[in-house]
C-alpha cells in the first residue's frame, strides 16, 4: 500500500499543538508537504522512513505523477520547526541538494541530528 504525507498535519499551529515526536513508516507517495512548517512547533523530532514495496506489488500499480518519491526537500521547513533537535529520513528517493534556504543562519535552530 502506498500513501501520502497527511498535509493537513502540519498545516496549522492548532493541528497537534503538543505533538512533540513524530515518526512515519510508510509506502511514500508524492511529495513532503512544505507547509508543515507553518505547525508542530514543539515538534523535537520528525522520522520519515519510506517502507519497501514487494517488487509484484509494485509491477501491478499503474505509472502515477509523483509516485516512487518525494521529490526534493522543501525549503519551507528552513523557517519552521524552531525547536526540532532530530530529522531522520531514510528511502525516501529525495533528488538534488539540500535547499540553500536549510544552508542560511537561523534554519533549524535547534537542530543536532541530521
Amino acid at each position: 500500500m502506498r500513501s501520502t504525507v497527511p498535509r493537513g498535519w502540519g498545516g496549522s499551529p492548532r493541528t497537534l499543538p503538543a505533538l512533540q515526536h513524530l515518526s512515519l513508516r510508510l509506502g511514500l507517495q508524492g511529495s513532503l508537504p512544505a507547509g508543515w512548517s507553518l505547525g508542530f512547533r514543539r515538534l523535537r523530532s520528525l522520522t520519515l522512513i519510506a517502507l519497501e514495496q514487494p517488487a509484484e506489488a509494485t509491477r501491478a500499480l499503474p505509472a502515477a505523477p509523483g509516485r516512487g518519491g518525494a521529490g526534493a526537500l522543501p525549503a519551507a521547513w528552513a523557517s519552521g520547526f524552531l525547536m526540532l533537535r532530530a530529522l531522520h529520513m531514510n528511502g525516501l528517493g529525495l533528488s538534488g541538494p539540500l535547499p540553500q534556504a536549510w544552508l542560511e543562519g537561523g534554519s533549524f535552530p535547534s537542530l543536532a541530528v541530521l
